[in-house]
């Protein structure tokens, strides 16, 4: 059958046909711009403790967000808020559950009991020869036990600091030096240091130099990098090797809506960074 149109008719029908064909186009083109669909890429804000000056802001975070950058093409870009300047150390994982931050790297250990499981791998007696053998052994502990009180968020990974020491302004060489002296430390870490006979004083490791400037305390546990990281060699006199006492664990962990609004492509990308 063979219709025909006023040529008015014809030329509003062209004209619909033509805006529908330029719709469809314009989706298909964006739809690739984005990690989540839009046009503008995805940018997520990470907030953690170290100040910008620490090998770990400058060897770990930026390298990994510019990594991911890439890895995305540009889909996903990641800034840095080191020092605290966007939640406190402290307040770093809740913040990212309720996102305050779309990122968030800090330590387990500074919201003591919340994270019943994930304290196994601080205990005290497991001494491991560097940090990335005891990342490892998290890492994939972790993946095995996949605790629920981790679901919250998306953890990406974890990290440990390895073993720690002493680090004081009189020297330490027996049980009765720890009585009832007071050392920055918190976990089991601070527990165990109790169970010694001295006095554990929670804080972030971001508030022990002016802590041990102070007078506030009289040490700090930690790994060996807060001498320098830190700049705590500046008001440590003595160090007690204690690798047996200390290992402490990192979260880098990311709000579930944020990572459930990336593609099933640029995850895949991410996880393998």
């Amino acid at each position: 059958m063979h219709i025909c149109f006023p040529r008015n008719k014809r030329l509003i029908i062209s004209l619909v046909l033509l805006a529908i064909l330029g719709s469809i186009t314009g989706c298909s083109g964006s739809a690739g711009n984005s990690s989540n669909g839009s046009s503008q890429p995805l940018e997520l804000r990470l907030a953690h403790f170290w100040p910008d000056s620490h090998p770990a802001e400058r060897e770990l975070v930026q390298p990994w967000a510019k990594a991911i950058e890439e890895a995305t093409e540009g889909r996903v870009r990641i800034t840095s808020y080191p020092n605290q300047t966007l939640l406190q150390a402290d307040g770093i994982y809740d913040g990212v559950v309720n996102g305050e931050a779309d990122i968030g790297i800090s330590c387990f250990s500074y919201t003591r009991g919340r994270f019943p499981v994930l304290e196994v791998f601080e205990l005290p007696g497991f001494t491991y020869p560097n940090s990335e053998v005891a990342s490892r052994v998290a890492w994939e502990g972790i993946k095995q036990l996949n605790p629920v009180e981790i679901q919250d968020t998306k953890l990406l990974m974890v990290l440990t600091t390895g073993p720690g020491d002493l680090y004081t302004k009189k020297p330490i060489t027996n049980l009765e030096d720890l009585k009832g002296l007071e050392i920055r430390a918190t976990g089991l870490s601070a527990k165990t240091l109790e169970a010694l006979g001295a006095t554990p004083v929670g804080m972030a490791q971001s508030e022990a130099y002016e802590a041990m400037s102070k007078g506030i305390v009289q040490g700090n546990l930690g790994p060996i990098e807060v001498l320098r990281g830190w700049r705590q060699a500046e008001v440590t006199k003595c160090v007690t090797l204690t690798p047996f006492l200390y290992n402490t664990l990192f979260f880098v962990t990311m709000n579930q809506d944020k990572w459930n609004s990336i593609s099933a492509a640029d995850q895949e990308v991410i996880e393998q960074i």
